[in-house]
């Protein structure tokens, strides 16, 4: 299930009440773009806990608040579990502007 977060313009649309209906094996995945996105992402684990995995893809583009050193540190020192960083490997692979790849 993919949350979206305030910077993405879209998080006003989220239906909270699948979370009630995912399965343990389910995964969410917020994609976090600044610091804005990291607290609201954090608040939202904390106030609906899951007993599945929660991925955090960060956005290519961010290198301020949510540096890569600074973001592993805040993610570990966040206390949530279960919560997985990852990279949006197709924004490496191809150019972050390509469409339809």
């Amino acid at each position: 299930m993919d949350l979206k977060c305030p910077d993405s313009g879209e998080s006003h649309r989220n239906r909270w009440a699948n979370l009630d209906v995912l399965k343990p094996t389910d995964q969410i995945k917020f994609v976090i773009s600044s610091r804005r996105d990291w607290d609201w992402t954090a608040a939202a684990i904390r106030e609906h806990p899951a007993r599945r995995a929660v991925r955090l893809p960060r956005e290519l583009r961010v290198r301020t608040a949510c540096g890569r050193s600074n973001w592993s540190a805040g993610l570990l020192e966040s206390g949530l579990h279960r919560v997985r960083m990852q990279l949006q490997m197709h924004k490496y692979i191809w150019d972050p502007k390509a469409r339809g790849v």
